[in-house]
């Protein structure tokens, strides 16, 4: 299953205690941190860079017994999924469940320190019998290497970190060397999830989101311009007017933000409410 599937769909599972010797033995060579370095979906073969991106933790994750846990990039929120596995099958077995219990079945095996797992459809209910993912099979082939304890591990996301000498407060600069700097696509989260913000010079702005469409294990993003209208600099302060919008509440709004800090790379400011936010420049 591809890992966003194995990880996100909340399961229920046996308990380690209730494993046979044979299967916590399989579960030992399980332990450790992994990456996923490879996958195909249905026929598709996924990049590399496109992996980092849909999966939830960049697709980094941790396993303990038969636990897997990871960390958002979003948010920072750590979750924990759980396994169960068949050892006496052949090829192994694997399978999870969701929290209405729904199953998806599995088949996994170990080869040259790396973890091989194919899912069927979970919809279908059925395990597959070989290690492949054809176009119209269905499946999901996914290959995780086991990182070293030199290479990066899980962590939570960062916090906005406050203004620091290596930024550019905003208190030093003209309102018009802000409005320059602030010219850009920026990214950033709101209570939605994941915004990119295009600013441009001419005073308009744009903000479009990234609407994930499931399909099988694949998660599909299409972007969706959301918002439209028109921005400026008052005093170090970043106001801007909604004038339409797909979402009712905000057309006609005006939002004001306190730029804190701004740099070639992020910006860190202040929202109505008092709360710190941070924007990493993407274009």
């Amino acid at each position: 299953m591809l890992l966003r599937s194995a990880l996100l769909i909340g399961c229920l599972f046996l308990p380690v205690a209730l494993l046979s010797a044979n299967d916590k033995s399989e579960i030992a060579k399980f332990q450790g941190n992994w990456k996923v370095v490879g996958l195909v979906e249905n026929g598709q073969v996924i990049p590399e860079e496109a992996i980092k991106k849909w999966l939830p933790s960049g697709g980094l994750a941790r396993i303990t017994d038969n636990a897997i846990m990871f960390q958002s990039r979003h948010d920072g929120q750590s979750q924990v999924k759980l396994f169960s596995i068949d050892a006496t099958q052949f090829p192994k077995g694997i399978e999870i469940r969701t929290r209405d219990n729904q199953k998806s079945q599995g088949i996994y095996r170990f080869e040259d320190g790396q973890l091989i797992v194919c899912m069927g459809d979970p919809a279908l209910n059925q395990r597959p019998t070989d290690f492949s993912a054809a176009k119209g099979s269905n499946r999901v082939l996914m290959t995780l290497a086991r990182l070293t304890e030199k290479q990066p591990t899980p962590q939570p996301a960062p916090q906005p970190a406050p203004p620091s000498s290596s930024g550019v407060a905003a208190k030093v600069l003209t309102d018009a060397e802000v409005r320059q700097r602030l010219v850009g696509v920026w990214q950033f989260a709101d209570s939605t999830g994941p915004l990119l913000a295009t600013i441009n010079a001419n005073g308009t702005f744009t903000t479009s989101r990234d609407v994930a469409q499931i399909r099988l294990f694949q998660t599909v993003f299409s972007r969706q311009l959301e918002s439209t209208g028109t921005w400026s600099v008052q005093n170090g302060q970043l106001v801007y007017h909604i004038a339409t919008s797909t979402r009712i509440d905000r057309a006609g709004l005006m939002v004001t933000l306190q730029v804190r800090s701004i740099s070639g790379k992020d910006l860190i400011f202040v929202d109505g409410l008092g709360r710190v936010g941070t924007a990493v420049r993407v274009n």
